[in-house]
């Protein structure tokens, strides 16, 4: 029922229905809601009603009011507010993290003065022990940044679970957010709950908190946090036509150059950190063999051990030496191009490392790593002001939680590392490779790095179900394409999806590109050409064929020197048996140049096909003479032994493909014939039955699996004069065959 009254407000925009249904669900018989909330939102519902009453009535009685649309509009976006307060009650009822964080709250609502007081005043409560003599320093510090951090974990909270913002809560959290006199990671730690919480409902004065954070902040970590929390909970087409503002803010931002690079850019890095698993398995079976292998060190029950250098190696096998550290280095450099291409290469080994009690707290999967954090004191007590913890914190080249999983994993085993190994945390080679100082680093790291965050805590929070996935397919099974989403066109994006659309293809994710270009309105224009011939390239990909052949015919039509849109079209008309066109526009391929051994074989086979045997067979000859081993070209050549009726030939050269280690299905199968038209009926039978075996078709029923080969091959059966009733004979004989145990 929540979707049906979503609908009605958003998309039907009918004011009398909406009302009506929400009543019915505020009865009480249609929301878990408790009694005293249910009952507080119908007496809201009940005043929208009472001021659409009255104004129908207005109408009934003859009064004109030029301010009627903006009425009836109006009260359609004050039960939208309703109903944004309503699925957040209904949801901290049902989901166990949210309802954990109501009653932690106890009853406290969020009051932004309250959040500035908290904040700012921690900061000058700071100042002020720093300066304190008495020898207690470190304890009032420790002190105040363990109230602090509970402080801020109720602060996340309450911005989690807080109601709709109307226009003054929206400019209250602006301006705490964006203070100066607040410390940078608890701005950062509430834009991640503001994301958070708009994966719960769509709350505009949330959503344009987020952008004003993103186009005020002079902080770039802030700014992206808030950059990507915008994009992951764009709204959708209806709610712009109730919300017009955001169409505005969008207009906005998107004016800029720099907005349309990043948004693109936040999109191929989803990409990578949803391959994270791949780059895992990637590392574990072609890179950490060989680190381990010539690791220093061993892990034993008493802790890390260091292995000795054997004395004979280097006498026995003087070279192993070099070649190991050959190998070595070999793996580092691999690691670091992963990396370098945006690769998540930490996901693996970190991934196991979130069982620690500080992961069990919600809000520090979100927390901006700082070594003073109060559950880090364990390891600053035993490394004292190291060196290791400085530069993890500063130029480390992990993600936030992935430093916070190391520095707590450290402080675990630190007793247990031999004495030369600690001696090598206070040296700044400890962590290896490092990134540049911050003040350089760009916002596309500060970006790559939170997405990393969000990536873990989807994928590994004991809660997780109980949030939106942002790296999940959506409601409708489609991938999250932000650049795609509706309410983006008309905003100069077409450069940038031709950008993502190279891009994934360069990664054969083709259901994207068509994806992308499909989620447009009917009728639409495509914006360039680039993305057509991207967009038919993939349907071609993906078998549909009928689809791609029209697109690239229409390119073709529009610049005929456009060779792409040529090759493409050529490609399709073979695929769907159009063999006119294949052989027109493969024979003006080649004639321009285009002279591919793929292009001559098709070429050959379209003219095969058209009874041009002897232009076809001479084309193949060509190819056969100048690539003698080339199994493809022996394969069509054999084809068209066939198909002229030289059965004894094609024969022979089948069954010396057969004895090969490349064997196809369709070997099988035009073995098969070559067999049958010589007259070898068991061989013939034995070929047909190999074919239905190989197939990775799916079928249940072998007959009907021949009788669908048959037919695509009529033209060559009927040539040779097998008819209906023979070719059901050899069906017989097969799936008899097949049937023997």
């Amino acid at each position: 029922m929540n979707y049906e009254l979503k609908s009605l407000i958003l998309s039907k925009q009918n004011l009398r229905q909406a009302i009506g249904l929400f009543k019915q669900m505020l009865d009480g018989s249609g929301t878990v809601l408790n009694y005293r909330w249910a009952s507080a939102l119908l007496q809201r519902v009940e005043e929208v009603e009472a001021d659409y009453l009255l104004m129908r009535n207005f109408m009934r009685q003859g009064y004109d009011d030029a301010q009627r649309d903006e009425l009836y509009r109006r009260g359609l976006r004050k039960l939208y507010g309703i109903y944004v307060d309503f699925v957040i009650e209904e949801e901290t009822a049902r989901k166990a993290e949210l309802k954990d964080a109501t009653s932690r709250l106890k009853g406290w609502c969020l009051q932004w003065d309250d959040v500035r007081k908290m904040m700012e005043g921690f900061v000058q409560d700071v100042a002020m022990a720093s300066l304190s003599v008495d020898g207690k320093q470190d304890e009032r510090l420790d002190a105040l940044r363990k109230t602090h951090a509970d402080d801020m974990a109720l602060a996340f909270d309450a911005v989690l679970t807080s109601r709709g913002w109307d226009a003054a809560m929206t400019e209250q959290a602006v301006s705490v957010l964006l203070s100066p006199a607040v410390e940078t990671a608890d701005a950062a730690l509430l834009v991640s709950a503001l994301m958070l919480a708009q994966g719960i409902c769509f709350d505009y004065g949330k959503w344009k908190t987020l952008v004003d954070i993103y186009r005020k902040s002079d902080d770039e970590g802030i700014r992206q946090r808030a950059f990507v929390g915008l994009m992951l909970t764009l709204p959708t087409q209806d709610m712009v036509s109730l919300f017009p503002e955001i169409d505005a803010d969008l207009q906005e931002l998107f004016c800029n150059d720099e907005v349309k690079r990043e948004a693109l850019e936040l999109q191929m890095q989803m990409v990578y950190c949803m391959n994270a698993d791949a780059d895992t398995e990637e590392i574990r079976r072609d890179i950490m063999p060989n680190l381990m292998k010539h690791s220093d060190f061993r892990v034993t029950k008493d802790g890390i051990e260091e292995v000795e250098d054997d004395a004979l190696q280097d006498i026995l096998n003087p070279g192993a030496a070099d070649k190991a550290m050959e190998e070595v280095e070999n793996a580092v450099r691999q690691m670091s191009e992963m990396q370098q291409r945006g690769a998540d290469i930490y996901f693996g080994g970190f991934s196991q490392m979130k069982r620690f009690p500080f992961f069990y707290k919600l809000c520090n999967w979100f927390m901006p790593f700082h070594d003073e954090h109060p559950d880090l004191k364990n390891i600053k007590m035993k490394l004292g002001e190291s060196v290791f913890l400085k530069l993890l914190f500063e130029r480390g080249p992990f993600c936030d939680s992935d430093k916070y999983s190391f520095a707590l994993a450290m402080s675990q085993v630190i007793d247990r590392i031999p004495p030369n190994m600690r001696e090598m945390l206070d040296n700044e080679e400890a962590l290896g490779p490092l990134e540049e100082a911050p003040e350089v680093k760009t916002a596309a790291y500060a970006r790559r790095m939170y997405l990393q965050d969000l990536y873990r805590f989807f994928r590994l929070y004991r809660n997780k179900q109980d949030f939106r996935n942002p790296f999940e397919r959506d409601e409708t099974n489609n991938p999250r394409l932000l650049l795609a989403n509706p309410v983006l066109a008309g905003l100069g994006l077409d450069n940038q999806l031709a950008e993502l659309e190279k891009f994934y293809y360069k990664r054969k994710r083709y259901a994207e590109i068509i994806e992308i270009e499909e989620r447009g309105e009917k009728g639409e224009e495509r914006v360039s050409r680039e993305r057509r011939v991207l967009y038919a390239s993939a349907l071609l990909k993906l078998n549909r064929f009928t689809e791609a052949r029209h697109v690239f015919a229409m390119l073709l039509a529009e610049d005929d020197a456009n060779q792409s849109a040529r090759r493409g079209l050529a490609q399709a008309a073979f695929y769907v048996k159009d063999y006119t066109t294949a052989d027109r526009e493969y024979s003006r391929l080649i004639e321009e140049g285009s002279v591919s051994m793929r292009s001559q074989l098709f070429l050959a086979i379209a003219k095969l096909h058209l009874g041009k045997m002897e232009e076809g067979m001479q084309l193949i000859y060509k190819l056969d003479i100048e690539q003698p081993d080339n199994l493809y070209v022996r394969r069509t050549l054999a084809w068209g032994l066939l198909m002229q009726g030289k059965c004894e030939q094609a024969e022979s050269i089948y069954s010396k493909i057969l004895q090969g280690s490349d064997v196809q299905v369709d070997d099988y199968l035009n073995a098969g014939y070559s067999k049958w038209f010589t007259k070898k009926m068991d061989e013939a039978v034995d070929c047909f039955r190999k074919c239905i075996k190989n197939s990775r078709q799916e079928t249940d029923n072998d007959d009907e699996f021949l009788v669908k080969r048959f037919a695509e091959d009529d033209n060559l059966l009927n040539a040779r004069g097998i008819s209906l009733t023979e070719q059901k004979l050899m069906r017989d004989l097969v799936v008899s065959e097949r049937a023997k145990p």
